[in-house]
C-alpha cells in the first residue's frame, strides 16, 4: 500500500514539474528575447517587425497558456489520486494472493521433490561406495569414523580419570550429601576436559584425512563435527542431571525424574545435531526444491521428536519446574500454571519455530532458517545457566542456614544469584533481538544496531548498577536487622542504638528507594539524550504544588521526622498517645502503626500524636497486694519474700530480666478482715506481666508451706456470730 501511494505523489510530483519546467521555458525564451534586444538597443524596445501592442498579445497568450496547462496538470493529478486509494485495497489483496500463490507453488514443488531426495541420498551412497584413484573405500571410510569415534572416547574417559586422580577424587567418588562444591566442580571440569580430547582427535582426523574437496571428505568431516557436537550435549547433560550420582546432580530431581529429563533433552539435542546432514545433500548439487524437501523432512522430525520425548518426560520436567522454588520455599501460581502446561507452551514454541523455518525453506531464505536453529540453542543454553545459578544459590543458601537457636539472617546467595539470573535474561534478550532484527530479517543494518547499543548501552549500565546498589543496601538492612533484633531485654547501650536503628531503618529503605528510582531514571534519560532540564524544572513546581495542596500530608511527614530525631518510641514498645495505646509495629513516612492488646491495629497520623508515654523504655517498677490474715507474723513474711526474690533472680529464665529483686514493701492498708501487703520489683520491659505471675505463684506456694494464711471474707463480730464481710 505504501509503495502505490508512493508512486501516486511521485507520479503528482512530476506533474507539476513538468508544468513547472513549461513556465521556465518560456520565462527563459522571453529573457532571451529581452537580452537580444537589450544587446542591440539599450532602451529595450521590441523587434522593428513587431509592434508594442503585438508583443503584450505575445506575453499575454503565453501566460494563459501556462495557466491553463497547469490547471490541466492539477486536475488530471487529482482524477489520479482519487481512485488510487480506492484501488489499494484491492491490489494489496491481490498481492498478498499472489504472494500466496508463489508460495503454495513453491511448497508444491518441494512435496513434488521428496522422490527426487531419495534418489539424491541413494546417488550419494552410491557415490560414497565407489572408490575413486587416491580415495577411500567405503570399508576404509567407515572403519576411520568407527575407530576415530571409539578412540576418542576411550582417551576422553582415560583424560577424566587422570583428571579425577590428580585432585583426589575418584572417578566414583564418595556419596556425601550434599557434595562440596569443589568436589563438583572437578568432576564437571574433567568432563569438559575429556570432551575438548574428544574435540581435538575429530580435528585431527578431519585435517589428516578429509582435508579435500571431495563428497567423502565433506561427509566424513560433517560426521565427525555432528559426533563432537552430540559428545559435548552428552557431556553437559551429564554434568547437570547425574542419574546415577545425585549428590553432584545440578537440577533438584531425584534419580527417575533426572533420568526421564536427561532422555528428553538428548533427543532435543541429536535432532537439532542431525538436521544438518542437509549439508552432505547440499553440497552433491541439488536443486531449490530438492533442498526444501529435506528442509521439510527436518521440520517433521523435529516436531515429531520433539512431542515423543516431551510425552515420556512430561511429568520429569513438571518436578523440575516445581523444584526450582524462590527464595521462600513455595511455588507461585505462575511457576504451578507452567508446570502443568508446559507440554502445551513449549509445543507452541516448538510449532512456530517449525512454521518459521518452514517459511524460510520454501522461500529459499537460508537465514531464516539459521536464526530458528540459533534461537533454540540459545533457549536452551539459558535453561541450563538458569539451572545452574539456582542450584549455586541453594547450595551456597544452605551454608548460610542457621544453626539451631541462632538467629536467621538474609541470604546473600540469594540476592546475588537473582541479579544472575536477570543478567543471563537481559544477555539472552538481547542476543535474540540482534539475531533477528540484523542478520535474520534485515530490518536493522549492522552499523544502525551497533550505534543503537552504543547509544543504550550507558542508560542501562546506569539502571543495572542502581539495581545492584540497591540490592546491597537491602542486604546490609535485612542483615542488620536480623543481627540486631530488636532485644529490649537488654539494658545495655548497645542495645539501645540498636532498637533505634531498627526503628529507623524501614523509613531508610524507602527514603532511599525514591531517590535511587529518581536518580537513576534522570541519568538514564540523559544518556538517551533527553533534556532532562525541564522535567527537574516541572518536578520542582509539581512537588510545590503538592506541598501547597496537602498541608496536612506536610505536617505528618514532618512531625514523624521530629518524633523519630527524638527517639520517643521505637518499634516493639508499648505506648500511650492519648487517643489510643498500643505496641508499635512499624512506621511510614506517615503514619505510625499501633497494636492493641486486643488485637485492633491502629493507624495513627503523625501530625494527630499527642503527648507519648512510653511503656516500654529502659526499666518499668511491678508493684501489687497481697491480702493476708490479720495475725500473721510480717517478719516472717519478709524473709520469705526476701527468699521468693532471690529463688527469681538466680533463675536463668528470670535472671536477665530483673533489675531489683522482688522485695515486701510493708502495709499497704488495713481492713476488718485482713492486713493489705505491698510488694515490689523492678524489671526490663519486656514481660513484667509474666514476672509478675510468676512471683505470685511462688509465694502463694511458699506462704502455705510456712503456713501464712490469706485474709477471708469471714469474720468474726463483738458478740461471737460469724458474719460475712
Amino acid at each position: 500500500m505504501s509503495i502505490k501511494l508512493a508512486s501516486i505523489r511521485a507520479m503528482s510530483r512530476i506533474s507539476h514539474l513538468r508544468g513547472w519546467l513549461r513556465v521556465l521555458f518560456v520565462f527563459i525564451t522571453l529573457g532571451h528575447c529581452h537580452l537580444s534586444a537589450s544587446a542591440e538597443d539599450i532602451t529595450a524596445q521590441p523587434p522593428s517587425n513587431i509592434s508594442a501592442q503585438d508583443m503584450d498579445r505575445i506575453v499575454k497568450a503565453a501566460r494563459d497558456a501556462v495557466l491553463q496547462e497547469l490547471g490541466k496538470d492539477h486536475q488530471s493529478a487529482a482524477v489520479t489520486q482519487a481512485p488510487a486509494e480506492q484501488l489499494l485495497e484491492g491490489e494489496v489483496s491481490e498481492l498478498i494472493k499472489s504472494g500466496s500463490l508463489v508460495f503454495y507453488q513453491r511448497l508444491g514443488d518441494a512435496l513434488r521433490a521428496m522422490p527426487q531426495l531419495g534418489k539424491t541420498m541413494g546417488s550419494l551412497v552410491g557415490f560414497l561406495a565407489q572408490r575413486t584413484a587416491g580415495g577411500w573405500s567405503l570399508s576404509a571410510f567407515l572403519a576411520i569414523l568407527l575407530t576415530t569415534v571409539i578412540g576418542g572416547s576411550v582417551v576422553s574417559w582415560l583424560t577424566r580419570l587422570g583428571m579425577c586422580r590428580w585432585f583426589n577424587v575418584g572417578a566414583q567418588p564418595q556419596l556425601v550429601d550434599p557434595m562440596p562444591l569443589t568436589q563438583i566442580a572437578v568432576l564437571a571440569v574433567s568432563r569438559l576436559a575429556g570432551w575438548s580430547v574428544f574435540w581435538l582427535v575429530c580435528d585431527l582426523v578431519t585435517n589428516y584425512c578429509f582435508s579435500g574437496v571431495d563428497i567423502k571428505s565433506m561427509v566424513g568431516t560433517w560426521f565427525l563435527w555432528a559426533a563432537a557436537r552430540i559428545f559435548l550435549y552428552l557431556t553437559l547433560f551429564e554434568i547437570w542431571f547425574r542419574p546415577k550420582l545425585k549428590p553432584a546432580r545440578i537440577v533438584p530431581l531425584d534419580d527417575e525424574d533426572a533420568r526421564r529429563a536427561k532422555e528428553f533433552f538428548i533427543v532435543i539435542a541429536a535432532v537439532i545435531v542431525f538436521r544438518t546432514w542437509i549439508l552432505t545433500v547440499h553440497t552433491f548439487g541439488v536443486t531449490g526444491s530438492t533442498l526444501a524437501a529435506g528442509l521439510i523432512l527436518n521440520n517433521l522430525l523435529f516436531v515429531g521428536s520433539f512431542f515423543w520425548a516431551a510425552y515420556r518426560g512430561q511429568t520429569a520436567i513438571a518436578h523440575w519446574i516445581m523444584n526450582t522454588q524462590s527464595s521462600t520455599g513455595k511455588a507461585s501460581k505462575l511457576r504451578q500454571f507452567v508446570a502443568n502446561h508446559w507440554i502445551a507452551l513449549a509445543g507452541t514454541l516448538v510449532l512456530l519455530l517449525a512454521f518459521g523455518h518452514l517459511i524460510g525453506a520454501v522461500s529459499g531464505r537460508a537465514e531464516v532458517a539459521t536464526g530458528l536453529t540459533i534461537t533454540l540453542r540459545i533457549i536452551l543454553f539459558t535453561i541450563f545457566l538458569f539451572s545452574l545459578t539456582s542450584f549455586c544459590t541453594r547450595r551456597l543458601a544452605s551454608q548460610d542456614t542457621a544453626a539451631p537457636g541462632e538467629r536467621t539472617t538474609p541470604r546473600v546467595s540469594t540476592s546475588v544469584g537473582r541479579m544472575i539470573l536477570i543478567l543471563i535474561a537481559l544477555s539472552a534478550l538481547y542476543w535474540l533481538a540482534w539475531l533477528w532484527f540484523v542478520p535474520s530479517l534485515g530490518v536493522i543494518a549492522a552499523d544502525d544496531w551497533q550505534a543503537g547499543s552504543a547509544h543504550l548501552l550507558r542508560p542501562m549500565i546506569v539502571i543495572v548498577a542502581g539495581y545492584v546498589a540497591w540490592i546491597g543496601f537491602s542486604i546490609a538492612t535485612n542483615r542488620y536487622l536480623a543481627f540486631h533484633s530488636a532485644d529490649f531485654g537488654d539494658s545495655t547501650d548497645q542495645s539501645s542504638v540498636s532498637s533505634r536503628l531498627a526503628t529507623l531503618i524501614p523509613i531508610l529503605r524507602l527514603a532511599v528507594a525514591i531517590g535511587l528510582a529518581v536518580i537513576v531514571s534522570f541519568v538514564a534519560l540523559s544518556g538517551l539524550g533527553v533534556n532532562i532540564t525541564p522535567l527537574l524544572a516541572g518536578a520542582s513546581v509539581v512537588g510545590l504544588a503538592i506541598s501547597f495542596g496537602s498541608q496536612a500530608l506536610v505536617k505528618d511527614v514532618v512531625s514523624g521526622l521530629f518524633y523519630i530525631a527524638d527517639d520517643s518510641f521505637r518499634v516493639g514498645e508499648y505506648i500511650n498517645c492519648g487517643n489510643v495505646k498500643g505496641t508499635v509495629e512499624g512506621f511510614t513516612l506517615r503514619s505510625v502503626r499501633l497494636r492493641h492488646q486486643s488485637g485492633q491495629l491502629h493507624t495513627v497520623p503523625f501530625g494527630q500524636l499527642n503527648e507519648i508515654t512510653n511503656f516500654s523504655r529502659d526499666w518499668t517498677s511491678v508493684k501489687f497486694t497481697l491480702n493476708l490474715d490479720r495475725g500473721v507474723d510480717l517478719d516472717r513474711v519478709r524473709v520469705i519474700t526476701k527468699k521468693v526474690g532471690d529463688n527469681l533472680m538466680q533463675d536463668p529464665e528470670f535472671a536477665s530480666q530483673l533489675l531489683e529483686p522482688l522485695r515486701f514493701q510493708g502495709i499497704v492498708n488495713i481492713t476488718d478482715v485482713a492486713i493489705v501487703a505491698g510488694f515490689k520489683f523492678v524489671t526490663k520491659p519486656t514481660s513484667p506481666s509474666a514476672i509478675e505471675r510468676e512471683a505470685k505463684r511462688r509465694l502463694l506456694y511458699r506462704f502455705r508451706e510456712e503456713n501464712i494464711k490469706l485474709a477471708s471474707q469471714i469474720f468474726v463480730t463483738s458478740a461471737g456470730e460469724m458474719s460475712g464481710a
